[in-house]
């Protein structure tokens, strides 16, 4: 049974029985309900809000959200919703979007809504996105009874039936983002992975810290087995890391995913995170093909590679700070069935009439805020930019060179790239071509249809 690790430690202790709700990974509390037949009416949510004079977890029937206002007024309090990518500071051990409502186990004060102390039982999340909790009334008295009663909760809007917004101005624009917190912090997860010493990095030490998180061992393995030549389920980590993507590739995998991962980006769709890294990664094994290739004494393979799992950062940013905006912009690139990242350019933020920003500019900054090499943040600001002509230029054009060659070989662009030899200084045609051959098995009947 996952559940965080703290909220099992605090029920052990109280004795509180729980009846664990196991399901397959879900992208949603909504969605682990209905895995579990269990109904939204019976569901408990947490919220966890913050000011100036500390934390506190509001507890609210599902569908409904804290009306801030009015707890505000009862507390004397100005509080605000803590931004998804600030939670990992307290719920450290949950995966992001899975808030368990159990304040004493993270040293918290609470405040219930007083219909779900009448429950005869009641769902919650555990702090990991493949079980859920069912409380029956002696749980809901222990974990709930205890915080303060108030009735303070209003019915959640739905994005997915609001109007799209009007157009913010400069000033609004500046406003809203000063009222971010922080971009996310780097998690500890990411700063051990990078602190390991390359040279005598082993195939032991990097699994065991792959290992403590579930989601990014799942991650890896299913990288692994995708990158298989067999084609069947890779057995362990280790057999992941030491016989199919080798210790480079797999710790740049391990530190790309638990970056982005404190982001609470949705999930499906067109601009969800499962699109956003199916067009990365292979992007980013292309583009460190394509340099090792190139053999160009400025040119780092390895940072290519993590600068093209990055290269979408900017968008898990505009995900979390423009949340009702992205949720539009998702809506729309959905109903247009656009390609990732072809045609993220059709898809004007403009013509949508709202500005929230530009992706790669707040990309960048987020990977400046995380501490990562120059090569990269410059590589993802300037993806698309032509005329780029800075210090990383190489990296900018082998990325460039590497997404068309992807869109080419999934039918999505306009062919191979008749000028590969210009885009890159020093890689041929000849040698783009023997780099598909070898890397993805394509051969001339292939390329010569994808260059038609």
């Amino acid at each position: 049974m996952a559940v965080a690790t703290r909220v099992m430690r605090y029920l052990q202790g109280a004795g509180v029985v729980i009846s664990p709700l196991l399901h397959r990974r879900a992208g949603s509390f909504c969605q682990a309900l209905r895995y579990c037949e269990r109904a939204t009416e019976d569901a408990a949510v947490a919220e966890l809000l913050v000011d100036a004079r500390g934390a506190l977890l509001s507890v609210v029937p599902f569908g409904m959200t804290t009306d801030l206002e009015q707890l505000g007024r009862q507390l004397g309090r100005q509080m605000q919703r803590a931004l998804p990518g600030n939670l990992g500071g307290v719920f450290h051990d949950c995966e992001p979007g899975s808030l368990p409502p159990v304040a004493a186990a993270y040293d918290l004060p609470q405040v219930v809504h007083p219909q779900l102390l009448s429950r005869d039982s009641l769902v919650v999340q555990s702090g990991c996105h493949t079980t859920l909790l069912e409380l029956d009334p002696a749980g809901i008295r222990h974990l709930l009874g205890r915080g303060r009663i108030l009735d303070v909760a209003v019915s959640a809007p739905d994005n997915a039936q609001q109007d799209e917004p009007e157009a913010l101005s400069d000033e609004e624009f500046r406003s809203r983002l000063s009222r971010l917190y922080r971009l996310p912090e780097m998690p500890a997860l990411a700063r051990e992975l990078l602190c390991l010493n390359a040279s005598t990095l082993g195939i032991e030490e990097l699994s065991y810290l792959i290992r403590q998180a579930p989601s990014l061992t799942a991650d890896i393995l299913l990288e692994a087995e995708m990158e298989s030549e067999s084609g069947m389920p890779v057995p362990s980590v280790e057999v992941a890391i030491g016989q199919v993507l080798g210790l480079s590739r797999a710790r740049a995998l391990a530190v790309a995913r638990s970056l982005l991962g404190s982001f609470d980006m949705p999930s499906r769709g067109c601009l969800g995170d499962s699109a956003f890294w199916e067009s990365a990664r292979r992007s980013a094994a292309l583009g460190q093909a394509l340099a090792e290739e190139l053999r160009a004494p400025l040119v780092e393979p390895e940072m290519v590679y993590l600068a093209g799992l990055l290269q979408h950062t900017g968008w898990y940013v505009l995900s979390r700070i423009m949340r009702p905006e992205y949720t539009v912009l998702a809506r729309r690139a959905d109903i247009q069935k656009l390609a990732i990242p072809r045609d993220l350019k059709r898809l004007s933020v403009v013509s949508l009439g709202c500005r929230i920003g530009d992706p790669a500019r707040l990309g960048a900054a987020q990977i400046h805020n995380w501490g990562l090499p120059d090569a990269i943040r410059q590589t993802a600001r300037y993806l698309q930019d032509a005329d780029y002509q800075g210090a990383f230029s190489s990296h900018v054009a082998l990325l460039r060179l590497s997404n068309q060659l992807c869109e080419s070989l999934n039918g999505q662009g306009e062919g191979f790239p008749r000028d590969a030899d210009l885009c890159v200084p020093g890689l041929s045609r000849a040698r783009v071509q023997a780099v598909l051959h070898r890397e993805f098995g394509w051969d001339s009947d292939a390329d010569a249809a994808i260059s038609a």
